[in-house]
């Protein structure tokens, strides 16, 4: 997770006082009737969303951050239904459609609804999902976020989203596709980057699929830079299978500029000097993007790669490279 840039903090900051000295707020609070509430709601969480949209187009690192400052009191709960939904889809799933590590941000949204002064209201908006991510969870985790309510009408309410269908890896399997299908157009997406061995090996395919999933949406990713140039200069990562695949995703797709291609052009070029059967873990890496339906492996990836690849070196991946600059240049043969 990235910090918070100023400019989004004080945005934030004079949103959460409008609301706080708001007549929508003061007459709900007065009246305490579920329809001043839908008003309040109205009113300020579509300029809580144009917000969260800028951070997610333009910081997406910074979207847990933004999130979190949304657990505060004085947001009343307003947004945090669907940044939980949110959290519920970001995390990894395995074969058997459960979570791979524990969704700790979904608890610590589920429990700032749950200590809500407006839970009542908030808890209408959000069954689906505590069921949805209740059903990836593991029964012990779901056991230890519930047994600390005192409040047993909480308790009561968790315990009843904890679904008898959902043990049973197809339904669960349906019923995921689903409820990820009603946020297809919601960008929402993020990752954290690994910082040491023990960490790549845990956040890596996340990371990945995050890549990916930016470079489908085509959109400004110029904050994802410095970041990625600092994965790939980790010499700790360098000769690692992660290390390839997230500098191939880097170096082939993302629009660089002179310097940034010569900075990964050596980068790349050191790794595959160094490391054993590099040509052939490039080569299966490329069959397995060209397979990928959300990306679009095209001639000018081709072209980026060609372009920072030392063709001095006779391997299979000159030879490669030079039949694919020969196909893009002249066309196939009939």
């Amino acid at each position: 997770m990235q910090p918070l840039d100023k400019k989004y903090k004080t945005k934030l900051e004079a949103l959460a006082k409008e609301i706080q000295a708001s007549d929508e707020l003061a007459k709900y609070l007065d009246e305490e009737e579920e329809a001043d509430f839908m008003l309040l709601k109205e009113v300020y969480e579509p300029q809580i969303g144009l917000l969260y949209e800028k951070v997610a187009a333009d910081d997406p690192l910074q979207l847990v951050a933004f999130e979190k400052r949304l657990l505060e009191p004085d947001f009343e709960g307003l947004f945090l239904p669907k940044i939980l939904g949110y959290s519920v889809l970001r995390g990894e799933i395995n074969e058997s459609c459960k979570y791979v590590r524990p969704q700790f941000h979904f608890k610590d949204i589920l429990l700032a609804i749950c200590n809500s002064a407006n839970f009542d209201i908030l808890k209408k908006r959000i069954g689906q999902t505590i069921q949805m991510g209740f059903a990836l969870s593991s029964d012990i985790w779901i056991t230890n976020l519930i047994a600390p309510f005192q409040n047993r009408r909480i308790r009561y309410y968790l315990q009843g989203q904890s679904l008898e269908k959902y043990r049973d890896p197809e339904k669960r399997a349906v019923g995921y596709q689903r409820y990820r299908r009603q946020f297809k157009n919601h960008n929402f997406m993020t990752a954290d980057f690994p910082e040491t061995p023990s960490e790549l090996k845990i956040l890596w395919s996340p990371l990945k699929n995050f890549l990916i999933y930016r470079i489908a949406l085509k959109g400004n990713d110029k904050s994802l830079i410095p970041h990625l140039k600092k994965f790939i200069e980790n010499a700790d990562f360098q000769g690692t299978k992660e290390h390839l695949q997230i500098m191939g995703l880097y170096a082939g797709f993302f629009d660089l500029g002179k310097t940034d291609l010569a900075h990964v052009g050596k980068i790349f070029n050191e790794t595959r000097a160094a490391t054993p059967g590099f040509a052939e873990s490039w080569l299966h890496f490329g069959l397995e993007m060209h397979e990928n339906e959300q990306l679009d492996w095209d001639g000018k990836v081709d072209g980026q790669i060609s372009g920072i690849l030392d063709k001095s070196v006779k391997d299979e991946l000159t030879e490669f490279y030079l039949l694919t600059d020969l196909v893009h240049a002249e066309g196939y043969a009939e």
